[in-house]
């Protein structure tokens, strides 16, 4: 019997700067977890009569990139091939194939020039466009700075109104650049913005309703173009797995031995202690160094543990200065974070960032420690990390704690005062919130989908309710 034609032909293309042949950050966190999880909602909207199929257009990096991942190359065209779809990249126009070319004083160097961004930006919308020719439909995500103008060369000419693009802004030059801001920077957000106005057909992509309100208060965005593209979590990545008591104190006992030089001791994490733990980029609006002030107010049963990716010489001087012990690490082992957050004797874990645009870490802390570990804190100007905590319910939300730091010591001290009960009912709503609230990768895709296409909102709800379904009893 001939096979029943599908219903829509849905191409999905993510145009971004990392994540298949490049390793980095945010975006490559997006673009890993929608690889990780579309075979799942491939396979649900399949059975509803949509055939989507998966395209990658990566900004070209060669082996001389510090980020370069050729295993993860190899494994990833492998899985976006037995999806039906392919992988390209388009060239980079920047000293050695690196993008560190910015000259503006304030700029952010990762992105470059904006001859750069305006040559990314137009070679992927060309290869986004013959994608787009041979299916029925398709939606292209344009991931942050690189591709802001890919919406605007996309559409200039022969617009093809069956392509629906999205503007995904993760951050902005006003809220992530140093002033004096690159004006021609200012000026193509502008208009990829303004262009969103004009075209039915693109649309701006907001990660958290802390970006969404971010565009409309300073950049004039229509909030009726502006679409759901939140960040979210994969259940079934292993690296959420719960580890044991005895898998935990090994890594943290593996981890001091290969500690060596001068100031060994002071690196060690401490077995005989409560433990308060932080992580995440060596940059001050992390404001990592709220998680050692806070020790000056705090007994000395409490030991600071702060795993940073990269130098922070400022943070280790001030672990110096601080007068009792303290651990400072340059070590960002995802494992060692894993168990640190799920140890039976991690109390909080902190999360203090300024103004984060969204932030992975409360869902991902969630899943880690739906069994034993410490309590998420986020700080009510958190931004994107505020409106994701319900405070006493799913987490805790301490008031502004770089304006008064015994907020947060309370916070911790309230913590280890909660009984088991009260700890059991954080860790299940938590859990809970991050299938129900749409913090799955599934969940987000699908969201962003239904918002600009009709088919997939037709069937959105009851593929995204079977997805989680499966996803979470799988981890239970």
């Amino acid at each position: 019997m001939a096979k029943a034609k599908p219903r829509l032909d849905l191409a999905v293309v993510h145009l971004t700067i990392e994540g298949i042949a490049a390793g980095g950050g945010g975006v490559c966190t997006v673009t890993r977890g929608h690889l990780g999880s579309l075979p799942r909602v491939r396979k649900a909207l399949a059975a509803e009569g949509i055939k989507l199929t998966p395209y990658f257009v990566e900004t070209h990096f060669g082996p001389g990139y510090g980020h370069f991942d050729e295993a993860h190359l190899v494994k990833a065209r492998k899985a976006i091939r037995a999806m039906g779809g392919e992988y390209y990249s388009v060239l980079n126009r920047s000293p050695a194939g690196l993008p560190i070319s910015s000259n503006w004083p304030g700029g952010e160097n990762f992105f470059g020039t904006m001859e750069q961004i305006r040559l990314e930006s137009a070679g992927a919308a060309s290869v986004a466009r013959s994608i787009g020719r041979n299916h029925e439909a398709s939606v292209i995500y344009c991931h942050d700075t690189f591709f802001m103008l890919s919406p605007v060369y996309g559409t200039m000419q022969d617009n093809d109104r069956t392509v629906e693009w999205l503007r995904v802004v993760h951050s902005t030059t006003l809220k992530h650049d140093e002033e004096p801001v690159d004006p021609d920077k200012i000026g193509a957000e502008f208009a990829s913005f303004y262009w969103a106005r004009q075209y039915p057909n693109v649309h701006i992509g907001a990660i958290s309703t802390f970006i969404s309100e971010h565009l409309v208060r300073d950049y004039a965005v229509d909030p009726g173009r502006i679409v759901p593209t939140g960040n979210g979590v994969d259940p079934l990545d292993r690296k959420f797995r719960v580890r044991s008591e005895r898998e935990i104190v090994k890594t943290i006992k593996k981890y001091n031995g290969t500690l060596a030089g001068a100031g060994r001791e002071r690196h060690q994490i401490p077995l005989d202690r409560k433990l308060v733990f932080s992580f995440g980029r060596p940059v001050p609006y992390k404001r990592l160094d709220l998680t050692l002030e806070v020790m000056r107010h705090l007994p000395e049963e409490y030991h600071p543990v702060i795993v940073t990716l990269g130098e922070y010489p400022e943070l280790a001087a001030q672990a110096e200065q601080l007068g009792r012990p303290a651990t400072v690490l340059n070590a960002f082992d995802y494992d060692l974070c894993a168990c640190l957050s799920q140890y039976a004797n991690t109390v909080a874990v902190p999360i203090l960032a300024y103004d984060e645009p969204f932030g992975l870490i409360p869902a991902e802390l969630r899943l880690l420690v739906r069994k034993s570990g410490g309590l998420l804190i986020v700080p009510s100007d958190g931004g994107g990390l505020a409106e994701q905590v319900t405070d006493g319910v799913d987490g805790l939300v301490v008031k502004e704690p770089g304006k008064d730091i015994r907020r947060l010591a309370k916070c911790v001290q309230d913590i280890d005062a909660l009984g088991p009960r009260d700890r059991r009912r954080i860790r299940e709503n938590g859990l809970k919130l991050v299938f129900t609230g749409g913090y799955t990768w599934s969940g987000r895709i699908l969201e962003t989908l239904s918002a600009v296409n009709p088919e997939v909102r037709r069937v959105g709800k009851r593929v995204l309710a079977a997805i989680a379904a499966e996803e979470r009893a799988a981890i239970s």
